[in-house]
């Protein structure tokens, strides 16, 4: 358990008061900064989600494009197997 003198139960609603009085300094000229309101905050948010979802979307490419290109290759493939199987039976049953 922190000790009382050593501990400081703060909301940054307070602003500078409290936080220099606890730390023994003097309170700044400039204003206590509110970067977490709720606009900006969730500016900040969408722009995090959309970076990340970039990201996530350009190193799934590759992936992306090789089962594109398998399957392609799979439905090819056996379009070709039964095109030649079925003339092939043609063939043998005109024989």
């Amino acid at each position: 358990m922190v000790p009382k003198e050593n501990r400081l139960d703060f909301q940054l609603k307070q602003g500078w008061g409290p936080l220099c009085e606890f730390l023994g300094k003097d309170i700044p000229a400039t204003p206590f900064p509110h970067i977490n309101e709720s606009a900006e905050f969730d500016e900040r948010m969408w722009l995090i989600h959309k970076h990340t979802a970039f990201r996530i979307a350009k190193r799934m490419l590759p992936f992306i494009i090789l089962l594109i290109l398998v399957i392609a290759a799979g439905r090819y493939l056996s379009i070709s197997k039964a095109s030649i199987t079925s003339s092939l039976s043609w063939q043998l049953s005109v024989s």
